[in-house]
Order: structure tokens, then C-alpha cells, then sequence
């Protein structure tokens, strides 16, 4: 709700937040795994496993893009998750 879009909008939201392209936040963000789970639960009627690490880059999405809307530098939430889940 924070972006005040879904799908690929707050993709393209969260490459603003990054000043990359929306595709940066799919790929390097890792937005890819939440959008499909919202894509299954909304449009399939599948309910997935809701794991520790989409929550967590969830939390982060949500600070990055609230930073975002009120116009603060981004703080690399999101990017610094997915660096720290690859070790």
C-alpha cells in the first residue's frame, strides 16, 4: 500500500528508490519472489510458504520505498538483505 501501486508498479518504485530500472528491483532485489507469491495468491488462489526471508525483504522493501515517498536518500535496505542472505 505504500507504493500506492502492485505488481510490476512497485517494481518500477523500488528501481526509482534505487535510481535503477524496475528490472534492478526484480533481479538484484529479488522482487521477482514476492511478486510471484502475490501473482498465485491473488490470481490463482494458491497460498505458498510465507518464509523468514520474504518477510524480512518484505520489512525491507516497505523502508525503502516509505523512504522513498518522503523524499530521504535510500539506505540500501533491501540490497544489503539479499547481500547478507548470499553468505
Amino acid at each position: 500500500m505504500i507504493a500506492g501501486t502492485k505488481g510490476h508498479g512497485v517494481a518500477a518504485k523500488l528501481g526509482n528508490a534505487y535510481s535503477r530500472h524496475p528490472q534492478y528491483a526484480l533481479e538484484e532485489l529479488e522482487f521477482r519472489a514476492p511478486h510471484n507469491y502475490r501473482q498465485a495468491l491473488f490470481h490463482k488462489g494458491i497460498m505458498q510458504s510465507f518464509t523468514a526471508r520474504l518477510e524480512r525483504l518484505m520489512q525491507c522493501y516497505f523502508y525503502d520505498l516509505l523512504r522513498a515517498r518522503l523524499k530521504l536518500p535510500c539506505k540500501g535496505l533491501a540490497l544489503n538483505a539479499t547481500r547478507a542472505f548470499q553468505k
